[in-house]
């Protein structure tokens, strides 16, 4: 019940800005989401968000891939950028293992590496690396699996349905660049998965995979316009938050380019660093 009270006092900053949330008890839980009623684990209740959603990344980011090159984007994969060349205020060129590449304007959004790029024209970034954990199941059962996405606040494992198969994520570690993992690091996934819909998939099977997530120590990403250089633009640092601010801050940083003023204020999504 600690848990669930907790949830709902982090739930205010989403109530005070028009997001509906719904406490539910254990009835109204296995209402919403029948697989929750197989259970093993005495639950204590739900935060439910009518308005929220998920989705496949994976399959969002294959689809607009094909779409952008329907339209003639081009995409250079295997590339490695090694600095950028720049001329007083702007900057000229990017030099890569294959050559220079040239531009009218360069947006930075190379996660955990956007620091080592941005510092060889003199801008340090605040972003570091997490490792994150995550797993995918495949479903034997999807009437016992969940139809929602969600996060179990006791033990902060998240999951999220996407099709036929289950994806599930767990806490951070500070690592530096390893992204290297071993089987207990998912100890929490699998137990959580076990207790909550114990017949939806092979708990003791399912994919394994380890990642960095860009991380800023204030929280927020960084977006928009550094002060050193007028054409390179900063769309990094989103943490485990990636994809879900992706169309969103994708959406700041063209009105910036284009001299716009974007939908949200930007002040929290300044360039900026926290070297003295």
């Amino acid at each position: 019940m600690a848990e669930l009270e907790l949830g709902m006092g982090k739930m205010k900053l989403l109530t005070d800005n028009g997001q509906k949330l719904e406490q539910l008890d254990m009835k109204g839980l296995a209402a919403v989401d029948p697989a929750f009623g197989n259970a093993t684990v005495q639950l204590a209740g739900a935060i439910h968000a009518p308005n929220d959603g998920s989705g496949n990344s994976e399959l969002f980011t294959r689809k607009l891939t094909e779409l952008l090159i329907s339209k003639g984007v081009e995409f250079k994969l295997g590339v490695t950028a090694k600095s950028f060349v720049a001329d007083g205020d702007r900057i000229t060129g990017l030099q890569t293992d294959q050559g220079l590449l040239t531009a009218d304007n360069y947006v930075l959004a190379m996660g955990v590496w956007s620091p080592k790029l941005s510092r060889t024209v003199g801008q340090d970034l605040p972003v570091y690396p997490a490792k994150g954990f995550s797993m995918t199941f495949d479903l034997k059962d999807k009437s016992k699996a969940p139809e929602l996405g969600g996060v179990d606040e006791k033990t902060l494992v998240a999951w999220s349905p996407m099709g036929d198969q289950l994806r599930m994520s767990s806490t951070a570690q500070f690592s530096g660049f390893d992204a290297s993992h071993k089987p207990e690091d998912f100890a929490a996934i699998r137990s959580t998965a076990k207790e909550l819909w114990p017949d939806a998939a092979d708990w003791d099977g399912g994919s394994m995979t380890a990642g960095l997530r860009p991380m800023t120590p204030d929280g927020p990403p960084i977006i928009g316009k550094g002060k050193k250089h007028k054409n390179l633009f900063y769309n990094t640092g989103h943490g485990h938050m990636g994809w879900t601010m992706a169309s969103g801050s994708s959406a700041a940083i063209v009105d910036i380019i284009a001299g716009r003023t974007p939908e949200i204020a930007m002040d929290p999504f300044v360039v900026r660093t926290y070297r003295k």
